[in-house]
């Protein structure tokens, strides 16, 4: 990853995307300018993995509770973006934040 974002650099990429759910567990901050995280409030959480992934909800907990809180994930933020809404809610609370970017050409 980080010869690839060296790469996009010397390329001059005025944006790149980094998608990483491990972003921070992996140690990967010094490679980003900005750290975005999505936060969600457990109990959703649960709910949401238990419908799409069809666990139990005992099963849904244990996965929650053996990743970072979302106090550790904001505590690294740079931007926290709340998804316990709708996925419209959260495409739009998305494209607030990146209207914040001072996109350099």
């Amino acid at each position: 990853m980080e010869d690839r974002l060296a790469q996009l650099r010397e390329e001059r990429v005025p944006v790149v995307v980094l998608e990483a759910a491990v972003l921070l567990e992996a140690e990967w901050t010094p490679l980003v300018d900005q750290v975005w995280v999505v936060v969600v409030s457990p109990e959703i959480a649960r709910q949401r993995i238990v419908e799409r992934n069809g666990l139990t909800p005992e099963q849904a907990g244990q996965r929650i509770a053996a990743q970072l809180t979302n106090a550790e994930r904001t505590a690294e933020a740079h931007l926290v973006i709340e998804n316990n809404g709708t996925l419209d809610e959260l495409r739009e609370r998305v494209d607030d934040a990146w209207g914040t970017l001072a996109i350099k050409t």
